[in-house]
């Protein structure tokens, strides 16, 4: 596993260095043809290939539909998703340096809620939760995966949390989150629960757990002020799924914000854990 772990770090660096100039240019073959199957994903694994059918808030307005998204080396490309509310593709964003982080925090799209293909993240400096970004982002198709994986996260320095609190469903492809020191509450989220297709997903290179914040357990609030309280209790993780002496971690994406855990009939639900119609996913 760890060979295979090694290998596959390895591709990705050389891909991210083709399209870099402070890297060596790769000169294999065989880096050319990932190059190339890369830059036309409609051709990786086309067998998970689906009709995607706009949803009724946006089905006669194209606007909101947008085809792959590249992001890179400035903020301002960030830009391209203004408006998006269903990506059509992946969406990347990567090589991004010298960020002001206060800049960085102005930058949100509440609109997203889908992305069809992948989403990859890969050196985006400042950056400090995903979540932040894309509040509402609830579903990964993974019809075209990247090295297999639909969701990744690899040398981002800066993350201290993935913060997709919203995100519930990933159809195809597994996750890939590596080489991030700063990164925290990734092992506070039950991945299989979110992961339909039955695979590994690598999860490595975090910062220790023993350094990092832990879940909400109880605790109290006010709704408005008024004397009428509401508890904060995360969801406890399946013992099935996790190792008997952590059968009491509490499932979370933030100090803020629990993962969200559907009743065990429904294949989606809402934010207050009622069942969706058997045909939408992630909630939405």
């Amino acid at each position: 596993m760890a060979v295979n772990g090694l290998a596959h770090t390895a591709q990705l660096r050389r891909f991210f260095c083709t399209h870099h100039s402070g890297c060596f240019l790769a000169s294999t073959l065989f880096v050319y043809g990932v190059a190339f199957f890369l830059l036309t994903p409609e051709i990786i694994n086309s067998a998970w290939a689906q009709e995607l059918r706009p949803g009724p808030d946006y089905q006669d307005d194209e606007k909101y539909i947008c085809k792959s998204v590249d992001i890179r080396n400035t903020l301002e490309t960030f830009s391209k998703l203004k408006d998006c509310k269903v990506i059509e593709g992946f969406l990347q964003i990567l090589l991004i340096d010298n960020v002001n982080e206060t800049d960085i925090l102005k930058i949100q799209f509440p609109l997203l809620t889908e992305i069809t293909d992948y989403l990859l993240l890969y050196r985006v400096s400042g950056l400090r939760s995903i979540g932040q970004l894309f509040p509402n982002l609830s579903v990964i198709r993974g019809q075209n995966t990247f090295f297999s994986n639909a969701f990744v996260i690899f040398e981002m320095s800066s993350l201290q949390e993935i913060g997709l609190y919203s995100l519930t469903e990933i159809t195809h492809g597994t996750v890939r989150i590596d080489k991030n020191p700063s990164l925290c509450f990734v092992h506070t989220i039950d991945w299989d629960s979110i992961v339909r297709e039955k695979g590994e997903n690598f999860i490595k290179s975090l910062k220790p757990e023993n350094e990092c914040p832990i879940c909400p357990g109880d605790a109290s609030g006010k709704i408005n002020g008024e004397n009428n309280s509401i508890s904060m209790y995360c969801p406890k993780a399946a013992k099935t799924n996790i190792d008997s002496s952590e059968k009491d971690k509490h499932l979370c994406w933030n100090k803020n914000h629990c993962q969200k855990i559907c009743p065990d009939n429904c294949t989606a639900c809402n934010d207050h854990g009622q069942c969706c119609n058997e045909l939408c996913l992630g909630g939405v």
